[in-house]
């Protein structure tokens, strides 16, 4: 996983230039080191996580997006208002 250099933009990329892999990998190595992290925690982290100081539309449908891609596979779950690692990790 690639992440931005706050002094380097060069290193800065749109949320559209992201692999989908990359995202869910930055997702289940995020919760795998959370304790009872929030779907909206897990937005928030992984969209700062790749440099983005705010959540816009695209960036927030995006990560979403690619967070219920890991849900329909069986790697990531939600109880309880937490997610948590699923049975296919």
């Amino acid at each position: 996983m690639r992440t931005p250099s706050d002094d380097e933009d060069e290193t800065l990329r749109e949320i559209k230039h992201l692999p989908p892999r990359e995202i869910q990998n930055a997702m289940l190595l995020i919760v795998q080191h959370a304790v009872g992290i929030s779907l909206e925690s897990l937005i928030a982290e992984t969209r700062r996580l790749f440099g983005f100081n705010r959540s816009g539309g695209n960036i927030k449908e995006r990560l979403l997006a690619e967070f219920e891609g890991l849900q329909r596979n069986g790697l990531l779950s939600v109880h309880d208002g937490r997610v948590s690692l699923g049975n296919d990790v």
